[in-house]
């Protein structure tokens, strides 16, 4: 099915054409993009279905192909009712479309927070197993404007004031994102034209979710000047800002850290002391994600510790002894071995130089057992042989099992 045209005048309740999204998908693929394989999260909702729409489309004329992915968190009592009236509008449509279950659960609080992430990893599970390398979701205007607000209620720095972005690398690849800058409205309306109903998630008003509060507040900010275009306004001066700090980290790591194939990396501090406490934290933060299994880092105040020492407020160079050594740090480290905040197993200074190793996810293999020629670990790791006790060069995860590997990704 095309998606229908809209009128020529300009207007904030008008369709999509397919040459807008044409140019809103043009930043992220170009326009020669052919053959891709693409996933969408699908909710049933507005966004997410018309997204779908515009995707299909978008993708069958390059030769491509769209898997939709629709999450049943079993949270309501209709929940897989409403799965497979999603599942029969997409054959309707003639796109593919899978069901992906959480298994059943009972949370007791922060609701909304564990079924993004139950919803987040199915999605990622899938995209991995699958070869998607590229997932879609509906994300538009109000969404950004919602998470701007409920992150500045909880105090986000810069990283978290910048919201999503339109391409963000994962694990499996990326989240494509590109309906930042349109408002809802339109995306309902896209759906009208081309004679299509949606859902509607009745969490959405849920008196007991803070971004429900920031919903019924909508006009009131509104007046106030607080509307989605404005703030929107600023997350792109605001990413600005955050691009040209990610180009410094990556220098400094670069001239300052090294990250080993076996699951640990070192920092030179004395050359980290010369960038400023910000580029270290940031970099600290980098690393963290780097070496931990979390996929978030830990909230800044985790490395406040270790700057202090760093960066301390009567002369920078003071506490730097005569053999060049960080004495204050090593004491610090020592004290706290490993700081738990950092998700880490372990961490260790000497001679100014700081040691980090990686937690893992689930157990290490013991001794002695076998794994075959090649196999994964803990979802970061490839192991290669026989796990064997009598190898020279261990991996350091807080266990006396010693056996090569090398990481599967080294970025996130």
């Amino acid at each position: 099915m095309d998606v229908c045209e809209p009128p020529t005048h300009e207007d904030s309740t008008l369709p999509i054409s397919t040459d807008e999204f044409e140019s809103l998908m043009a930043p992220l693929f170009g326009k020669e993009a052919r053959g891709l394989s693409f996933g969408v999260a699908l909710s049933g909702g507005a966004d997410s279905l018309a997204l779908t729409m515009l995707l299909h489309q978008w993708i069958t004329q390059r030769g491509g192909s769209l898997q939709a992915l629709t999450v049943d968190h079993g949270l309501r009592q209709d929940s897989d009712q409403e799965a497979l009236e999603v599942a029969l509008w997409l054959k309707r449509l003639g796109i593919a479309h899978t069901i992906l279950t959480i298994p059943p659960w009972d949370p007791k609080s922060r609701i909304q927070e564990h079924a993004r992430a139950h919803r987040h990893h199915l999605l990622a599970t899938y995209c991995s197993a699958y070869n998607l390398r590229y997932l879609f979701f509906g994300h538009h205007i109000q969404d950004q404007w919602e998470t701007f607000l409920h992150r500045l209620a909880h105090k986000s720095g810069l990283d978290g004031l910048t919201c999503m972005s339109p391409l963000s690398r994962t694990s499996f690849g990326f989240k494509c994102r590109p309906l930042l800058d349109v408002p809802k409205q339109r995306l309902v309306a896209t759906l009208k034209t081309c004679k299509l109903s949606h859902m509607e998630d009745p969490s959405n008003r849920d008196p007991r979710f803070h971004r429900s509060k920031i919903r019924d507040k909508a006009q009131a900010l509104t007046d106030l000047g607080l509307t989605p275009e404005a703030i929107n306004g600023t997350l792109h001066k605001l990413r600005k800002v955050r691009e040209s700090l990610d180009t410094i980290v990556a220098s400094a790591f670069e001239a300052t850290t090294m990250i080993f194939p076996l699951g640990y990396a070192t920092v030179d501090l004395l050359k980290l002391q010369t960038f400023p406490r910000e580029i270290t934290r940031r970099l600290f933060e980098d690393l963290s994600l780097r070496v931990s299994p979390n996929p978030y880092p830990p909230r800044s105040g985790s490395f406040d510790s270790i700057l202090d020492c760093l960066y301390p407020k009567p002369s920078p160079l003071a506490f730097i002894n005569s053999d060049g050594g960080l004495p204050e740090i090593e004491e610090m480290v020592e004290k706290n071995h490993p700081p738990r905040t950092w998700s880490i197993q372990g961490i260790f200074c000497k001679n100014s130089v700081l040691w980090i190793m990686r937690a893992p996810r689930k157990t290490p293999p013991t001794a002695g057992s076998s794994y075959g020629r090649t196999s994964s670990f803990d979802g970061l790791w490839m192991i290669f042989g026989q796990v064997s006790p009598c190898l020279s060069i261990p991996i350091i995860l807080g266990q006396s099992h010693f056996f090569w590997a090398y990481q599967k990704r080294s970025q996130r």
